[in-house]
Order: C-alpha cells, then structure tokens, then sequence
C-alpha cells in the first residue's frame, strides 16, 4: 500500500471517530437553543408566584440563546399564553396550574420549560385589574372594571346584582359593567358593597362602602353676602355656614348629580376679607358628607391644586 493511500486511509477513520462521537442534533451542537433569563442563566423551570412582586422582576421575560426562536407550543393552553419574538418568548399565565412551554429554534433543536402559576399569583392579577367605581351616596349606578371573561356578584343592602361575561374591546379584555342599583335614596353613606369576582377558577372578594362625593369650592365674600359652589348635592341635603357664632342654612330641594351648583347666603354682619368660615353639609340621615373650617384671603377661598405645589411629585411604593 503506497503512502498516500496509507494517509488517506488514517484521514477517513479519524473522521468517522469524531463522528461516532458527535451528539446526533438536528444542527450544531454549539448553536442549540437554550432559554435564559435576563442575567444568562439557563431556565428550566418557572413559577409565578406573588403577582406583586414577580410583575415587578418582569419574570415571564425569557431569552433565546444559541438559536432564534422559531415556534413555541404550550400543554396544556389553558394555563398559560405565549407570545414569540425572534429572540424571546413572553409568558403570561392565565389560570393556576402547571404547564411545559416547548420552544423550538430556527435550527430545530428544542428547549422546554416547566412553569407553574400559584393560586395566590392569579389573586393578586384579578386585585391588579378588578375595581369598583362610583361609590358616591346617592350614586344610581356602579361601575365594575375587571376582565371580559370574569363574572361575579356585587351585594348591596341584601341585594345581589350579577356580573356577567363581557365582550372585550379592541383595546384590552379589561371592560366595564354597569350595576343598576335598586332604591339608591334608601343607600346611606358607609353602606357596605360586597364584590366578588370569579375568573379561571380564582374567587376574588373585596368589601367598598358608599362614600362622599359632595364638596364646595370659590368661596366669596362682600358685604353681607357669602357665595360658594358646591358639588354633589342631593334632594335633602342641607348646607350650613357658620360665622361669628351664628349658622345659616340652606335646605336642597333638588338632585345635582355631579353637577355644580352655586348658592348665596346673606348674613347679618359683614364679612371681613380675612374671616373664618365653617361649611358643612349634611345629608337626609344627618350624615356628614363634608365639613370644612376655612379662612379667606382678599375674601375668597379656593381649594388649591395639588398638581401645582411648586414641589416634585411623591410616589408611595
């Protein structure tokens, strides 16, 4: 056998050993897709679960490395949603339970993940995005803002009004109900409302009472005249403004609803451009709705705005 056959022959069986020896992948063992988080670390495994806290780590971020993502597929779909990125899917659960997420890269090579979505995450996502509005006394209607596919009930006075499935706008699946409610002029302030709401298998509850939606503003002084505007005032109500120990009152005969309305009341002295005031306004119950000791400057007062205090702006964490 001559020499360059010889050579040829050592060539050809070095290849095959090194290919006996090679992982059979579907591409390069190098380039296999692997899914990281955000500091590199391989992820196998992922759990939500504290809503506050995990939303805060952005913890269903998770990075392609080794390939781009090409197709991802989730068993079961009920539990979670995925959407996919080039370089990253995004997972965001939907319902408790334990779910593997199977991302396979543009060079066929696969990675899974197995994620778990406590009981305890999904309350705190239905907290996040469940909210009653319009609360006010002598309020005719609630609002309920919470997911489309959510229902639930709302409990006022031994009433039951249901929440039920909503279609979700182009927008977000986050959508308002309206609650008619029953007799509201028999609804004291401080009343309780019972919501519950129910979405994929989570009990959400949440206790609200009927508060004041009723104030003043621009008070005026000259001479023997006092004006103000008031807002919120309900058939009933009274207003009171108390000055150099004598009250003058005022009897609403008429509903104002999220309206303003302005009144004058005439005094017996004359009122100083300095003076001090006190305003109270009551309701049918002889519940207090507002109640404020003022003092004028250049004869008026006025509520200042709090977006224009001259400081930054404080947040509460």
């Amino acid at each position: 056998m001559s020499i360059l056959r010889k050579r040829l022959l050592t060539i050809l069986v070095a290849v095959a050993v090194v290919f006996a020896f090679t992982p059979l992948l579907p591409g390069n063992a190098s380039h296999a897709i692997t899914m990281q988080d955000n500091w590199g670390g391989e992820i196998t495994e992922l759990t939500f679960s504290n809503y506050w806290n995990d939303n805060d780590g952005d913890i269903g971020y998770v990075v392609a490395s080794g390939a781009n993502v090409a197709d991802v597929s989730v068993t079961p779909a009920s539990v979670l949603s995925v959407v996919k990125f080039d370089d990253h899917i995004s997972i965001e659960p939907k319902k408790a339970g334990t779910a593997t997420v199977t991302v396979t890269g543009d060079d066929s090579s696969t990675a899974t993940i197995k994620v778990t979505v406590t009981e305890k995450y999904m309350k705190g996502a239905i907290s996040h995005f469940t909210s009653l509005y319009n609360n006010t006394y002598g309020a005719k209607r609630l609002y309920v803002w919470t997911d489309a596919s959510a229902t639930g009930t709302v409990k006022v006075k031994g009433k039951t009004y249901k929440i039920k499935t909503a279609k979700a706008d182009d927008i977000s699946n986050i959508v308002r109900r309206t609650i008619k409610l029953k007799s509201p002029t028999k609804i004291k302030m401080k009343t309780k409302i019972y919501l519950t709401v129910k979405y994929n298998g989570v009990t959400y509850k949440k206790t609200y009472k009927f508060v004041s939606g009723t104030s003043f503003d621009n008070v005026k002084a000259s001479g023997k005249k006092i004006k103000a505007d008031f807002f919120n005032l309900h058939k009933g109500d009274k207003i009171k403004i108390k000055y150099k120990g004598k009250t003058y009152t005022k009897k609403i005969k008429k509903n104002y609803p999220n309206k303003n309305k302005a009144y004058t009341f005439k005094v017996k002295k004359k009122v100083s451009k300095s003076a001090t005031l006190t305003i109270t306004i009551t309701n049918k119950y002889k519940q207090t709705l507002e109640k404020q000791k003022i003092k004028l400057v250049n004869g008026t007062f006025v509520w200042p705005d709090p977006d224009e205090d001259g400081g930054e702006d404080e947040y509460e964490e």
